[in-house]
């Protein structure tokens, strides 16, 4: 008996010019990965796989009956948006929250919701198919944690989190903000209270009329990474350093390494403003997770510098020609030094730990563009429109807290059975990308895919190559 493959499906929607067509992929050879069926020895690798639901279209239903107004934290954002809630433009910066707290690498896309959003406002018939939800659990390898790992994340968390307070909470820090902006504060040594409520607000307005009182306040407010007010307040502030250089007035005492050294503090400090990093960089359980947190921290850098038109973190640095910087902003020892944590971390050894239960899902319509995020590859930043054809479906794992990381890409297609007295069209659905999901998770997860997919009749299959 052989196995032949033939996948049709349609390729959707380029942004200014979307239009449907279909694609022929050819006849492929494939084999059936004959693993991945359900058997004793799979059940020993996954050791819990539950439904969630008693039918699989209950997930569209209630998403669509969503109640806006009983979310009340993020956590309740977050599940809403799992099970498919539907948002409006109006409220992308609920999606900006979602996608900077409960994505694994949430800046790895120069995509936003509004993209999406107008894709689906010219193309309302798109949609995804609704595969149930699996919860498992597997053995993880916890590491003990290497001498001084603990030690260098708390100083360079105090650190950061002094000099972004400095930059967001503007009203605390007028002494700081008076010598970016060159601010002139009273000549007399010893003030009156009045003289000094004075000079505070003369020097509130003077800060209100360079940087904006709405900006100011927004600042105060921001609670967790927020990439648009992080490139406004550069913005600002690099227009200020222009002007202070094209004034030609420089000397020791009006110098530019103040406001030089507070736009590099702004980039630098970046990643420490999401909570889902700092809660990495928190873990006391798994040193691994917080190696994760302090690489996303450099990602957070070398993102942010891009979106600026440099070419890297460095770059970036090097163009404030600041006289002397710390090695906290050095890119290349804090890689190094992650690194011989990590060769710490593995000298050390690990244990088997039965690990908390997770959710196998597949990511909704409006996730599925920003499948990058989860996956940390190329495919929200090249392919993104790709991510909203109904026949490629994403799959994540999910923890209880709803962060999500990790994505197997699968492709809705069908096969044809031929004997030589019949031939019998079947589904299935091709693994086509695996991304961020590590050995000890593969197996469980493709199990846990599989079992989803069977419920509509498709089998799960890899190509022979």
């Amino acid at each position: 008996m052989k196995i032949y493959l033939k996948l049709s499906f349609k390729a959707f929607v380029k942004i200014g010019n979307l239009m449907f067509r279909v694609l022929s992929l050819g006849v492929i050879f494939v084999c059936i990965w004959s693993v991945i069926s359900i058997s004793a020895q799979e059940t020993s690798c996954l050791n819990t796989v539950e439904n969630l639901y008693n039918e699989p279209e209950d997930r569209s239903t209630k998403a669509g009956q969503t109640d806006s107004s009983q979310i009340k934290t993020s956590q309740d954002l977050a599940e809403a948006i799992s099970k498919g809630l539907f948002l409006t433009k109006e409220q992308e910066r609920l999606w900006d929250i979602y996608q900077s707290s409960f994505f694994s690498y949430p800046t790895n896309t120069s995509r936003s919701f509004k993209d999406v959003f107008y894709i689906l406002e010219d193309y309302p018939e798109l949609f995804k198919p609704v595969f149930r939800e699996q919860r498992l659990s597997f053995q993880s390898e916890i590491y003990q944690f290497p001498e001084g790992l603990a030690d260098f994340v708390r100083k360079l968390t105090t650190s950061s989190a002094q000099k972004k307070a400095s930059l967001m909470r503007v009203k605390e820090n007028l002494p700081y903000w008076s010598k970016i902006f060159h601010i002139k504060k009273g000549s007399k040594k010893q003030l009156s209270s009045e003289e000094k409520k004075l000079i505070r607000e003369k020097t509130l307005s003077a800060l209100k009329e360079k940087l904006g009182e709405e900006l100011i306040a927004q600042l105060e407010k921001m609670k967790d990474y927020d990439e648009t007010l992080i490139v406004k307040l550069y913005h600002k502030l690099n227009e200020e350093r222009d002007r202070q250089l094209s004034e030609g007035q420089l000397s020791e005492v009006l110098s530019l390494e103040p406001i030089s050294t507070a736009l590099l503090n702004l980039i630098h400090t970046a990643g420490f403003s999401s909570r889902a990093v700092l809660n990495k960089l928190r873990t006391k359980e798994d040193p691994q997770i917080v190696i994760k947190g302090l690489n996303q921290i450099l990602e957070y850098r070398e993102y942010l510098s891009r979106e600026l038109g440099f070419e890297s973190f460095d770059d970036f640095k090097d163009s404030l020609e600041l006289k002397t910087v710390g090695k906290e902003y050095d890119t290349e020892q804090l890689k190094s030094k992650i690194e011989k944590f990590k060769e710490e971390m593995e000298t050390l050894g690990y244990d088997l730990v039965d690990s908390e239960k997770y959710l196998v899902r597949a990511l909704s319509l409006i996730e599925s563009p920003f499948r990058g995020c989860v996956g940390g590859d190329c495919s929200s930043r090249v392919y993104f429109e790709k991510g909203l054809d109904p026949n490629y479906i994403y799959w994540t794992k999910t923890d209880k807290n709803f962060y999500s990381s990790g994505h197997i890409t699968t492709v809705l297609g069908t096969a044809h059975l031929k004997s030589s007295k019949s031939s019998k069209e079947i589904k299935v659905a091709f693994v086509d990308k695996i991304q961020n999901v590590s050995t000890e998770e593969l197996m469980p997860m493709l199990s846990a895919v599989q079992e989803s997919l069977k419920e509509k009749d498709y089998l799960l299959s890899f190509s022979k190559e």
